[in-house]
This record gives C-alpha cells, structure tokens and sequence, in this order.
C-alpha cells in the first residue's frame, strides 16, 4: 500500500501549481485565524511558493498540519428565510491544501455519488427540484396517487459524529490520508466570532464537522449513502433525491393505501437510519 510519504511525494506542489490554487479563490474569501489573504499568496516569488510548497509536502507526508494553523472562527451567517447558520472561516494554510487536493475528492465524488444525489458537478438542488415536479405533474396527469415528502436531519453538521463517519468514509474507500488531515482540522479549536467580540476556544470538536471545508459534503455523502441505498432498493414505489443532509421523496402509485404504505415504510427506515448513525430527524420535515 502506498504510505503517507509516498503519496506527498506523488504530489505537484511546484510553484506554478500553487499560485493556480490560490488564484481559483475568491478575492472576496474571509480570511482565518492565520491572517493569510489567498489571493495575496499567489503574488508571491516562485520561491517562497516553493517554500510553501515543501511546508504542505511535509504536511501531507506526517499527516500532521502545523499547529499555528489547529483553529477555526466560527461566524454567522444569515439564511434567506430568516435565521442563521454557523459557517467555519477555516486557515488558508489548509484551503489551499484542500484545493491542490481537489482532483481526488472531486474523481471520489464521481464514482461514488448515487445516483439520488444532486450536490454533484453539473447538477443542483434546483434541477433536481424540477424534475421531480415534472415528473410528479406527469403521474398526477396519469391518474397516479403522488406523495412528496420532504426529510430533514437536525443540525446535520453539529450533530455528525466523527466515529460514526469515519467508519462510512473508509466502507465507501474515501482517501484515507486526505480524510486524515481533514480530521485533524475538523477536531481543531474554534471560536466564536460575533462582530467584534471572540470566545475563548473550545477544544471538545468531536460531534460536528465544519461547514466551509470542501471535504464536508463528500463527507456527507459518505455517511448517508447505505441508507439512501437501503431505501431505494426497499421502496420501489418511491423516487429518492438527497442534497447534501437533505433527503427528497417522490412517492408514486395507483392507489392511496399503498402510498401510504410505502411512505411509512420508508419513515420507519429514515428513523432507524439516523438512529444508527447517531442523527436526529427534524421537525422541518413534511410532506
């Protein structure tokens, strides 16, 4: 098997390679606790980039990310249908590391999303809600019997437990030396920001990932996929859609008993779902 130091050393960290990583960031990104502006980074000399590159290199070979980076600033931000969630201001040390990994999660991504799956490249939420309209419109049209019911995990990144995901992401063959350093990251100190004001850290991160690393909806697809499987194989008579924590359900028959039936049927296995993988189902889902 390859180890660790192989795979660093696999790895292209030249100086162009960099510069191209922290050129694909935003200029608007937030800045984390490192005080390290991405796209600034990119200015830099082929040589520092270089210096950069031998200090990710190492990162990847010990599967230890340096301690100056170990803390995220958590802050909110508001939804549009009121509300707020806590999204992570994560180092830029780590981004862009994630970044020059990309090409593995995104090649794992595509050959291990089910097919319900929306939060893939070249496909959205909004797609996905389309067609399971038009096809709900097609059945009803028909003379067909249609449910849709709509499942909601509580507090899905606050409630994902790091021994319970990582059990799924090794079954499903994630990259174990890119879910290494992510973890080390996810179980790093936080802290709170609200305006001007920061939190002492808190260093007990075990039950949540963090919401703005680009391994968490990998990670979420991982964690969901036996059930969503399970589901599709038990109930035939429903269509199944997940976008990240989301789980979409398009019942269709010829008869109310036995939509009913089948809706049941797949409540009682999302409940026993989330149970095993230590979840809760929110009071937001509906029908």
């Amino acid at each position: 098997d390859q180890t660790a130091e192989d795979w660093a050393a696999d790895c292209d960290l030249s100086a162009d390679r960099v510069r191209r990583a922290c050129r694909s960031f935003s200029r608007t990104t937030a800045v984390g606790a490192d005080d390290m502006v991405i796209r600034d980074i990119a200015e830099l000399p082929d040589a520092a980039l270089e210096e950069l590159g031998s200090l990710m290199r190492l990162a990847m070979a010990w599967l230890a990310l340096p301690s100056t980076t170990l803390v995220n600033v958590m802050t909110l931000l508001g939804k549009t249908d009121g509300g707020a969630r806590c999204i992570a201001i994560i180092p830029s040390f780590y981004r862009i590391l994630m970044r020059l990994q990309g090409d593995s999660i995104v090649e794992w991504d595509s050959t291990h999303a089910g097919p319900w799956d929306s939060a893939v490249a070249g496909n959205s939420s909004l797609r996905a809600h389309l067609r399971r309209n038009l096809r709900m419109e097609v059945a009803i049209e028909a003379g067909y019997t249609t449910t849709l019911t709509l499942w909601d995990l509580r507090k899905f990144y606050d409630s994902v437990r790091l021994e319970v995901l990582v059990q799924e992401l090794e079954a499903q063959e994630y990259p174990p030396y890119t879910m290494a350093l992510g973890f080390a990251m996810h179980k790093a100190p936080r802290l709170l920001r609200a305006g001007a004001a920061v939190s002492e850290p808190i260093t007990k991160c075990g039950t949540s990932v963090l919401a703005g690393c680009q391994q968490s909806v990998s990670w979420s697809r991982a964690l969901l996929y036996r059930l969503l499987d399970k589901l599709t194989r038990a109930v035939p008579e429903a269509l199944f859609g997940q976008h990240v924590d989301d789980i979409a359900q398009l019942t269709v028959t010829k008869s109310v008993l036995t939509n009913v039936n089948a809706c049941v049927r797949s409540g009682c296995m999302i409940q026993d779902g989330a149970d095993e993988l230590k979840l809760t189902c929110s009071t937001k889902s509906k029908m």
